[in-house]
């Protein structure tokens, strides 16, 4: 063993072979010791990072995330069905409960105080025209109703104008007449 001392204390750097790092150089003491500050530097980022990250995960694992329901306007949502069973309870069309609806929309009034407007009770009066002529009409085609009609004065050339179902009411009459 003290051979081997003896022989550690012989070392000199000419022994050196030039494959073995030079550490008594000052350039590469600085650029290890620069490396080493690094690597400490590095650690203790990725240690602070390692907490950070546990720190989240606990919170949320102890706060999970509350889902914000919307808010609901209960009080519109009452509005909007007290609306619809006014406008069902109105003795309309559907055409003229169309009408009062987009109406009452646009101005921003209730269905009810729209049925009572000059322009809905102008509508309906038209409304009311149109059925009152549809009813009077003599004609039986699109109505459903058929009219009473007067063969006695009819020509021959008129006769051969009738369409079928005329000529079947047409011959009625002929057999009731006699």
């Amino acid at each position: 063993m003290e051979e081997n001392l003896e022989e550690l204390d012989s070392f000199k750097p000419e022994d050196e072979t030039e494959d073995s790092p030079n550490l008594e150089q000052p350039d590469e003491v600085d650029k290890l010791a620069t490396l080493a500050e690094q690597n400490k530097q590095l650690y203790a980022r990725a240690k602070k990072a390692e907490e950070e990250a546990k720190t989240l995960k606990s919170q949320k694992e102890v706060n999970p995330p509350k889902t914000i329901a919307p808010t609901i306007d209960v009080d519109a949502i009452i509005a909007q069905k007290f609306e619809e069973r006014d406008l069902e309870s109105l003795e309309l069309s559907d055409e003229l409960k169309a009408e009062t609806k987009a109406y009452a929309t646009a101005k921003g009034i209730s269905v009810r105080a729209a049925s009572e407007s000059e322009y809905l009770k102008f509508l309906k009066s038209q409304a009311k025209a149109k059925a009152r002529e549809e009813e009077a009409s003599a004609s039986t085609k699109g109505t459903g109703k058929s009219a009473k009609r007067d063969f006695s004065s009819l020509s021959e050339g008129d006769v051969q104008k009738m369409d079928s179902d005329e000529f079947a009411a047409y011959t009625g009459w002929l057999k009731s007449q006699g």
